[in-house]
């Protein structure tokens, strides 16, 4: 049997015919052709079926997992009288480089930082838990930090890597063989 699957990526009510629409399967090319005449936006991302469905799982990662983590600071930050202050300064960072630098950054500095981080992190739970806000993103954060001390990373990285690709193998590999 011809079938497509599709994988929306944004909110209808908000972009409308405009959101962004991933298809997958053999059949896939052309009825994203067929679509986009129709004024929708689809875009052909693999023959595979299973894969646009997979991109918008994986990818909600990042954006329902930034969103909440969004909140949890909004939160704290008003909790402890500064929101404000913390929102222009995050907002003011982004700003001032491209995500993709950023991300690159956070990602390459994790192999020689990420112990550091760990420390930071059990501070700040405990600090929001001192100012009364339940810190489940911050202590998923720090679980993953704790995570990359348990992997030791100080041998396989004595500088900063050149490749964040480097950093996510390393990881991959050390999650890999760490799980049952």
């Amino acid at each position: 049997a011809d079938f497509v699957e599709g994988a929306v990526l944004g909110a209808v009510g908000v972009a409308g015919a405009q959101t962004r629409i991933l298809v997958a399967g053999t059949r896939g090319e052309q009825a994203a052709r067929n679509l986009t005449e129709l004024g929708l936006n689809v875009s052909f991302y693999s023959p595979e079926i299973g894969k646009a469905s997979m991109f918008k799982m994986l990818r909600s990662i990042f954006s329902k997992g930034l969103e909440c983590l969004i909140l949890e600071l909004l939160i704290a930050g008003r909790r402890a009288g500064i929101g404000e202050d913390l929102w222009k300064d995050i907002t003011s960072f982004m700003a001032k480089k491209s995500f993709d630098q950023i991300a690159d950054n956070w990602v390459r500095t994790h192999a020689i930082a990420y112990e550091r981080r760990y420390h930071e992190m059990h501070q700040v739970v405990e600090t929001m838990l001192e100012i009364g806000v339940e810190p489940i993103m911050s202590n998923a954060t720090r679980l993953f930090f704790q995570r990359s001390v348990s992997l030791h990373f100080d041998d396989q990285f004595p500088a900063q890597p050149d490749s964040s690709d480097e950093v996510v193998n390393a990881l991959e590999v050390g999650i890999r063989t760490t799980l049952p």
